[in-house]
């Protein structure tokens, strides 16, 4: 089985990075394991977010996430918008995956990165989703997703 998430970035991205390189991004569907294969993955993407349209959500508070709450973060608005979205993805998703954490307590978020970072009231533009698999190391975009 392969892990991959869905998100979308932010700051500029390479096709393939390596974990500690993730560029400044929202992630919308958790870290997930699947058997199913990346094409048909990249289909249920494309068939999940062919009716939504971009977003522009606010940061609200800087927060610590994860189990030790030692992960920086910048919380975003959960608007009627990105939840629909959240929810369109899951309900295509969670037939064909096991998630890593707990993918109902969607807070949506971008984490602070090595040299890059979001401040409260900043504007976050949501125009492509990423399906990003990992790879031991390193990760790498399988497909990209257009909104409307």
């Amino acid at each position: 089985m392969n892990t991959f998430v869905i998100g979308s970035f932010i700051s500029e991205y390479e096709v393939h990075f390596l974990k500690q390189d993730w560029p400044l991004h929202v992630t919308i569907v958790p870290p997930f394991r699947t058997a199913e294969s990346p094409s048909r993955l990249a289909t249920l993407l494309k068939s999940a977010c062919s009716e939504k349209y971009r977003l522009e959500v606010i940061t609200k508070s800087k927060e610590l996430f994860g189990i030790n709450h030692d992960i920086p973060v910048m919380e975003l608005e959960n608007t009627p918008e990105f939840r629909s979205l959240y929810e369109s993805l899951m309900r295509a998703f969670i037939p064909i995956a096991q998630f890593v954490g707990d993918q109902f307590d969607f807070k949506p978020h971008v984490t602070k990165q090595k040299n890059d970072c979001l401040e409260v009231g900043q504007s976050v533009s949501i125009k492509t989703l990423y399906l990003v698999q990992y790879d031991g190391q390193g990760r790498t975009v399988i497909c990209l997703c257009d909104l409307k």
